[in-house]
């Protein structure tokens, strides 16, 4: 993972970014919703590839280096909490994230489409190494969750394991 100059965010490691997009260009997406913009080469790829992508990113930075760069008609860059996703525009085929996770919140869970897919990193743990994940939503109450490959990336802003006093 590369650290974005003065910043505390990172482009995903190119071998976690091409699982992640291999398995996600797997499918026919119509609508993909995308947290954080930091990693551009990762919402071309899917852009190039969906009909309709949706970038949620809080910092104006980074949107306004998104909507210079990506200038698709299919990609809308929305300034908003990375926590909350972008509910206005869901359900999504793919929730695609370009960070780790401690564990998918229900309030984004609940934006993916019945049949899509949520690609993620979840890191549980900050000592330890996470998994890439593929979380499919089979029906309106029922997920699964398929772990394709190691990865010890970075967490996206707010994201990390609440801090917490353990045995």
């Amino acid at each position: 993972d590369v650290r974005i100059n003065g910043t505390n965010r990172f482009l995903l490691e190119p071998l976690v970014e091409a699982r992640m997009l291999q398995y996600a260009l797997k499918g026919r997406f119509q609508s993909v919703l995308v947290l954080g913009a930091a990693s551009l080469p990762s919402v071309e790829m899917v852009a190039s590839f969906a009909r309709n992508v949706v970038v949620v990113e809080p910092e104006k930075r980074f949107t306004d280096a998104a909507q210079h760069l990506l200038r698709r008609h299919n990609v809308t860059v929305i300034e908003t909490s990375l926590k909350e996703g972008y509910a206005r525009q869901a359900p999504y085929d793919c929730i695609f994230v370009t960070g780790a996770m401690a564990q998918i919140p229900s309030v984004i869970a609940s934006q993916l489409a019945v049949g899509g897919c949520m690609l993620a990193v979840l890191r549980p743990s900050a000592m330890g190494a996470g998994r890439i994940v593929a979380t499919l939503r089979l029906s309106e109450d029922e997920f699964e969750t398929i772990s394709l490959a190691d990865a010890s990336t970075p967490y996206l802003a707010g994201f990390a394991p609440e801090n917490g006093f353990q045995f």
